[in-house]
């Protein structure tokens, strides 16, 4: 099992930005948690994604017992499977979480209860769960049990992979990711042809490992008739190789914004909806028809409110939490992006900035203004492209927050 030294804290101590009352210790065995996290984004259904470590003390060293991550599609959920490695060594334990644990009965018992159970003394907490059925909740029952419980632990780093979950509980919409490449001279296409290859191979392998790590990818109908995408995942040797052979593939469900149903059932999404989920969302007035011939190619369809021919996508996002969709990747087309980016529905916005000339025809890129109320968080090369990360700074404010002592 692996330990914990002075020696290898200062891994911890690169990514920390909590409060100073925690030690290197406990900033240490929350990275390994976050990490566990992080590496089931995309896996864990409408489930948020959680690390848990296990800690006790062996002849004077730190030792962890169990650790896991949420399992596949959701259940179970981390504390209950590190407590599974643990076993009778979790009594006089110390959990790390990147989230409350639950407190209530749903479709498994509560986490608290197998803690309790369990015999473990400290709980260290990285974030609270808004859910309305726990909600600082669990914090209450675990400390009424006589379990030490801290909170805050690391807390922006793991907010970081469950902003899209905190977004869906706390304002019953997914957080949108606007992703797009855009040429040298400000454009993202040309107009009459279809989709071309503005970005080079690596950002390219980059844009599918962001679709893997999303619970959906959308795009317009403009979009899906232009480029017939597959927006499936089709992940590098590297990535593929970093992959847990025991999880199943990532699939983020497709979904196109069509108010007429225009879509054709020979196009890729529709001939591959039964391979990988694609919902479409129309207006009322689209003909029941293609409705019924959409649907019989294994497609999903939602009806929503539309005003000149446009979908209400504040709907659309709505329908997407009620289904328990936490993130989603928005791919385009460039009015559906500006309309997204009108609404203040944008939370993070990722632009590939290529060196490519695209000249006369170019189709413009939204319009993003001067990006205020944004933060730019990261800036990394892949290849000739550069890569630029926004984030809204409302994320980093409430949405975010620590657990509350």
């Amino acid at each position: 099992m692996a330990n914990y030294s002075k020696n290898n804290g200062n891994k911890a101590a690169r990514h920390c930005d909590s409060a100073p009352r925690f030690s290197d210790r406990d900033k240490y065995f929350m990275a390994e948690a976050v990490a566990l996290a992080h590496g089931r984004l995309g896996r864990t259904g409408e489930n948020p994604a959680v690390g848990a470590v296990l800690v006790r003390e062996e002849e004077g060293q730190a030792v962890i017992i169990g650790s896991s991550a949420t399992a596949a599609g959701g259940r179970p959920h981390a504390e209950i499977s590190a407590l599974r490695q643990a076993g009778a060594k979790a009594h006089g334990a110390a959990l790390y979480v990147t989230l409350e644990p639950c407190c209530h009965f749903g479709q498994t018992p509560p986490c608290t209860e197998a803690l309790i159970k369990a015999g473990v003394t400290r709980v260290i907490i990285a974030v609270s769960d808004p859910d309305r059925r726990v909600n600082g909740g669990g914090i209450k029952v675990l400390r009424q049990a006589g379990i030490k419980v801290e909170t805050g632990c690391l807390a922006a780093q793991a907010a970081e992979d469950l902003a899209a979950y905190l977004c869906r509980r706390k304002f019953a919409r997914p957080a949108v990711t606007a992703k797009l490449a855009v040429s040298a001279d400000g454009f993202i296409g040309r107009l009459g042809e279809g989709k071309i290859a503005i970005s080079g191979a690596k950002a390219q392998q980059e844009v599918h490992r962001l679709r893997a790590a999303h619970d959906a990818v959308l795009i317009g109908i403009g979009t899906a008739l232009a480029d017939n995408p597959r927006l499936d995942c089709r992940l590098s040797a590297g990535q593929k190789a970093a992959e847990k052979p025991e999880l199943p593939p990532r699939l983020p469900v497709r979904v196109v914004l069509d108010t007429d149903l225009r879509l054709s059932c020979n196009s890729h999404l529709a001939q591959t909806a039964g391979s990988q989920p694609v919902w479409i969302f129309c207006g009322r007035q689209a003909p029941a028809a293609s409705k019924a011939q959409l649907q019989q190619a294994g497609c999903r369809v939602f009806t929503c409110e539309s005003r000149n021919a446009a979908l209400n996508i504040e709907q659309v996002l709505a329908l997407l939490a009620a289904e328990g969709i936490n993130s989603v990747l928005l791919e385009g087309g460039a009015k559906l992006m500006q309309a997204f980016w009108d609404k203040a529905l944008v939370d993070r916005l990722i632009m590939f900035q290529t060196p490519l000339i695209i000249g006369a025809g170019g189709y413009k890129k939204p319009d993003f203004g001067s990006k205020n109320g944004y933060e730019r968080i990261e800036t990394r090369c892949f290849g000739d492209d550069v890569k630029e990360t926004w984030l809204h700074l409302w994320g980093k404010g409430g949405l975010l927050a620590p657990a509350c002592e």
